[in-house]
C-alpha cells in the first residue's frame, strides 16, 4: 500500500510549497554562512601570525632605539672627558 493524501485546499498546498522553499533557502544560507565563517577564521589566524611578527619587530626597534639613545650620551661623556683633560693640561702648562 502506498502513500495516500486526500484532496488538499489550494491555500494549504501553496502554503506547504512556500514553507518547503523557505526551508531549502534557509539551509542554503546556513551552508554559505558556515563557509564564510570558516574563511574568516582562516584569515583571523593569518592576521594573528602577522600581528605576532609585527610585535616582535616593534620590540626589536624599541630595543634598538634604547641602545641608540645611550650612544649620544656616551659620546657626550667622552667629549666632555677629552675637553676636561685638554683644559687640565692647559692649566698645568700655564702654572708649571
Amino acid at each position: 500500500m502506498g502513500w495516500y493524501e486526500g484532496p488538499v485546499d489550494p491555500f494549504v498546498a501553496s502554503l506547504l510549497v512556500d514553507l518547503r522553499d523557505a526551508v531549502w533557502t534557509l539551509k542554503r544560507e546556513r551552508m554559505e554562512l558556515k563557509a564564510a565563517i570558516a574563511d574568516v577564521v582562516v584569515k583571523m589566524e593569518q592576521q594573528k601570525k602577522e600581528i605576532c611578527g609585527l610585535k616582535l619587530a616593534n620590540e626589536a626597534l624599541i630595543a634598538g632605539d634604547k641602545t641608540n639613545a645611550r650612544k649620544p650620551a656616551m659620546a657626550r661623556f667622552w667629549i666632555f672627558g677629552i675637553l676636561a683633560s685638554v683644559a687640565a693640561g692647559a692649566v698645568f702648562k700655564c702654572l708649571g
